[in-house]
């Protein structure tokens, strides 16, 4: 769970690095956009 938890919080930080939208994460990712968002707001 600490690794789960860990490569988003890099993930995350990527995205808002290169100052990407969720819709564009989501895409990079092969997920949709409300998947991406529950993601990184730390839902499974």
């Amino acid at each position: 769970m600490r690794a789960k938890s860990a490569l988003m919080m890099e993930l995350e930080k990527l995205i808002r690095q290169r100052g990407m939208t969720q819709a564009e994460a989501a895409a990079l990712f092969g997920v949709t956009q409300p998947r991406s968002s529950n993601r990184m707001g730390g839902n499974s």
